[in-house]
């Protein structure tokens, strides 16, 4: 064999090998996971500026309400590719699209232009003040919906009443930054990409990523084969 040849064939071995080793590794972790009565970890990345975030994360959580799953929401205010060059033609395109898909589901995608992410980086706030509470997806899922699918845009005062009904409490300031929070959304983002995505709306389930305003059904696919 010449030595091209064995190299090769080395590299696809070896390629093999480690694709068998991360499906054996996840198996293990499944099984784990289901004998010590754990959920599967679902998290989806995702920003209000983002129409495709909108219309997956209500479906995405109807399918999960079947499922046995710990499901975590890490607000974003940056994503996609730094210094993207087609980033200005990707943004009308996804509302074009976004609304195509909102209307399988009988919805309709209201907003007729793209929204900066820095308009929206006070809902991002608003949801990781919500770390940990019980209302922080109900927030979230409410607070896509007033922005994409609502009448009109919605003011800083709606939400801040928004946020309110839901979690019972005030929020934070709409407009003044807080320092803790803008850190955690650096780090939503800085584990975004160590995960290995870089996308909005990115939904991680046990070691897969879907983007989820397209992959409802395979999301539930994978956790009903994983048995949860």
């Amino acid at each position: 064999m010449k030595p091209l040849e064995r190299i090769k064939r080395g590299l696809v071995m070896r390629a093999v090998v480690a694709a068998e080793d991360a499906a054996l590794g996840h198996a293990l972790r499944v099984r784990l996971r289901r004998a010590l009565g754990r959920p599967a970890r679902v998290e989806l990345y995702f920003a209000f500026d983002d129409p495709y975030a909108a219309v997956a994360l209500r479906p995405l959580r109807e399918v999960l309400r079947r499922r046995f799953v710990d499901f975590t929401l890490f607000p974003l205010v940056s994503r996609g590719i730094e210094n993207d060059p087609a980033a200005d033609h990707r943004a009308p395109y996804a509302l074009v699209d976004a609304r195509r898909l909102a209307r399988r589901t009988g919805r309709v995608l209201l907003r007729s232009e793209p929204i900066s992410a820095a308009s929206m980086a006070y809902l991002a706030r608003f949801t990781e003040s919500l770390r940990g509470d019980p209302h922080q997806a109900d927030f979230a899922e409410a607070a896509l919906d007033a922005v994409w699918f609502g009448e009109r845009l919605p003011s800083p005062s709606d939400m801040r009443a928004l946020y309110q009904r839901i979690a019972g409490v005030s929020p934070p300031s709409t407009f003044r930054k807080d320092a803790a929070l803008d850190r955690a959304l650096v780090n939503n983002h800085a584990r975004l990409i160590e995960r290995g995505h870089w996308e909005s709306p990115a939904c991680w389930v046990e070691g897969a990523w879907y983007l989820a305003h397209e992959r409802i059904s395979q999301i539930d696919e994978h956790l009903a084969k994983d048995g949860f």
